[in-house]
């Protein structure tokens, strides 16, 4: 059974944001949520970075190629990556969720010329803390796997009522797994699940 943490929400990519995306030498992609409209209005001139192999996978999907991959998917160290290839003065677009922190944008903009954007909204769907509670009460959930650290923040005030339940919780990387971890609880990146 599947029972969905979050909901994607694209928002209107205005003009102004079109025009910013197309002065842009770069645009930085560190989920995989925004890349399909982003990317249907970027010239394909355009330089992409991406946090990993699967936001790299959703770019070709899309008939790009990535320029940048960041080899561990964490955003302070695709920065930090990027950074050392890519030394020089750039435009960078940033496209991501209202729930998205400033790091990226305190980061480079001492160096670089940076345009962040809400591409898309992440919220809960309606009825589904309600029932995530009942399965969970019931007993009828052995893994959880989250895609975000949204994803476990909504997720964990539900599973902390029932402190005797025990699952397995696997995260599409490692930031997520961090949420996770800093709660006490044990998690497993996807790709490294099968390797157990």
């Amino acid at each position: 059974m599947i029972q969905p943490l979050s909901e994607i929400h694209y928002e209107e990519i205005s003009a102004v944001t079109q025009m910013q995306l197309r002065q842009s030498e770069w645009v930085f992609f560190t989920s995989q949520a925004a890349v399909k409209p982003v990317l249907a209005v970027v010239p394909r001139t355009i330089k992409i970075a991406v946090i990993g192999e699967s936001t790299a996978q959703a770019v070709r999907g899309c008939g790009f190629d990535p320029t940048f991959i960041s080899s561990i998917p964490i955003k302070e160290e695709m920065l930090l990556q990027w950074q050392q290839e890519y030394p020089q003065k750039s435009t960078i677009s940033y496209p991501k969720s209202q729930l998205a922190n400033q790091q990226i944008e305190q980061l480079l903009s001492d160096k670089h010329d940076i345009y962040s954007f809400i591409a898309y909204t992440n919220t809960q769907p309606k009825g589904s803390s309600q029932e995530i509670h009942r399965l969970l009460r019931t007993g009828q959930i052995a893994c959880v796997y989250l895609t975000s650290p949204s994803a476990w923040h909504r997720f964990y005030p539900l599973l902390k009522k029932y402190p005797e339940t025990d699952l397995t919780i696997l995260t599409i990387g490692e930031t997520t797994a961090k949420a996770v971890r800093k709660r006490g609880y044990e998690a497993i990146i996807k790709g490294k699940w099968h390797d157990r």
